[in-house]
C-alpha cells in the first residue's frame, strides 16, 4: 500500500503524520516502523519528517505531536526500537471525531505542513480515516490518507491483507492446545479397562474473535487430524447452525469421548 502513494512536484517535501487508534498489539508498533523505515529509504527526497500523534487521534486533534526521525537521528537501531513493545509506543485511543475535530485536524496537518495522514487501526480507524478524506477533499485540501489495518481486522471492505493475521493465528493455536489439553485430561483416556468414575461434565467452550466473520478459529481447527482432536466442535457464521444437528453432534462426542471442546468465532 505504501507504495503506491502519489508524489508530484506541489507536494515536496512533505511530511507526514501516523496515528494509532483502537487497541494496541505488538503488530501496531511494527507498522509503525515498518512505515518510518519505507520513507527513509525510498522516500528520503519527498518527506520532510514522520509526526506521530501522542494518543491516536485525541492527541492529532489537541496538536500533541512528536517527530519520529528526529527522535531516531541517523541511528537505525534506535528506530527499529519502536517494534518491539507490547502496547503502541505512541498510545492511542477510540475518539469519535465531530465535524469541528476533522477542521481541527486539517488546521494542525497545515501548521506542520502535512500532506500524508496514515490510520493505522481496525474497522473504527479506517471509518475515521474515510471521514477525513471526505471532509478534506469538501474542503479542497489536497492531502493523502493512508488506512492501515491491524491484527485481526481482516473483514474490511478492500482490505488486501491482515499484517496480524500470521502472529493471531499462531496465539489461537497455542491457547486453544492448552486450554483443551486440559479438558482433555480430566476425560477418561482411551485406555482405561475399568468404568471410571464421573467426575463431572468436562467440556470447554472457547470464543475466537473474528468480527463477521468465522477465519479466527479456523488455525486450531486445521491441525484436527482425528473426530476426537479438539477443537471438536466449530461454529463460524459462514457455515450457518442447526440447532438439532449442532445439540446430536454435541451428544455423540460427549457419548464416545468424554468430553466436549467447542470453540466459536464471535459475531
Amino acid at each position: 500500500m505504501l507504495s503506491i502513494i502519489p508524489f508530484s512536484a506541489n507536494n515536496m517535501q512533505k511530511n507526514a503524520l501516523y496515528l494509532t487508534g483502537g487497541g494496541g498489539t505488538t503488530v501496531i508498533n511494527t507498522t509503525l516502523w515498518g512505515v518510518a523505515r519505507h520513507l527513509l529509504d525510498n522516500y528520503p527526497d519527498n518527506i520532510g519528517t514522520l509526526y506521530a500523534a501522542v494518543g491516536g487521534l485525541r492527541g492529532a486533534i489537541h496538536e500533541d505531536l512528536t517527530d519520529v526521525l528526529a527522535w531516531a537521528g541517523t541511528d537505525r537501531r534506535k528506530l527499529s526500537s519502536l517494534q518491539w513493545p507490547a502496547s503502541p509506543v505512541f498510545g492511542t485511543s477510540r475518539y469519535k471525531p465531530t465535524d469541528q475535530d476533522l477542521r481541527r485536524l486539517l488546521q494542525v496537518c497545515e501548521a506542520h505542513n502535512i500532506g500524508y495522514v496514515f490510520f493505522n487501526g481496525g474497522n473504527d480507524t479506517m471509518e475515521k480515516a474515510v471521514l477525513l478524506s471526505r471532509f478534506a477533499k469538501q474542503s479542497s485540501c489536497e492531502i493523502a490518507i493512508v488506512g492501515l489495518p491491524k491484527t485481526i481486522d481482516n473483514d474490511l471492505l478492500g482490505t488486501h491483507r491482515s499484517p496480524g493475521y500470521a502472529s493471531y493465528a499462531k496465539q489461537q493455536i497455542i491457547s486453544a492446545a492448552s486450554v483443551f489439553a486440559d479438558v482433555e485430561s480430566f476425560a477418561p483416556p482411551p485406555s482405561a479397562t475399568r468404568k471410571p468414575i464421573a467426575e463431572g461434565g468436562c467440556g470447554q467452550i472457547m470464543i475466537a474473535m473474528g468480527r463477521d466473520c468465522g477465519w479466527g478459529a479456523i488455525p486450531p481447527a486445521a491441525l484436527r487430524v482425528c473426530e476426537d482432536d479438539m477443537p471438536n466442535v466449530v461454529l463460524t457464521p459462514e457455515g450457518g447452525y442447526n440447532e438439532t444437528k449442532f445439540l446430536d453432534r454435541c451428544q455423540n462426542l460427549w457419548d464416545n469421548y468424554g468430553y466436549l471442546a467447542l470453540l466459536q468465532a464471535k459475531e
